[in-house]
């Protein structure tokens, strides 16, 4: 697995994770959660200054479901147990 540099935001605290770290704390959650990451990448388009790309974008992605059932969630609205989840298409689990 290719170790990156994460940061994590809680109350104003930044703190800087790899990927590894990442997992440990995502493998310890066992309720439905949602969550938000930030986290920089590099540009494919910059120019390269000794092996190293000189731009980085910042990427954020907001409300993140983990161990989230959604065929219950359909069905308790719906007040039937007929939906079945389709298998999530181009998706994978980090964990």
């Amino acid at each position: 697995m290719n170790v990156q540099t994460i940061s994590t935001e809680t109350a104003n605290n930044v703190k800087t994770i790899n990927t590894n770290q990442l997992g440990a704390i995502l493998s310890t959650i066992t309720k439905s959660t949602t969550i938000s990451l930030t986290y920089f990448v590099d540009e494919s388009k910059s120019r390269q200054i000794g092996g190293a790309k000189q731009v980085q974008k910042r990427v954020k992605v907001n409300n993140l479901y983990l161990n989230h059932n959604y065929a219950n969630k359909v069905n308790n609205l719906n007040g039937t147990t007929k939906f079945v989840a389709q298998e999530l298409k181009g998706k994978e689990r980090i964990c």
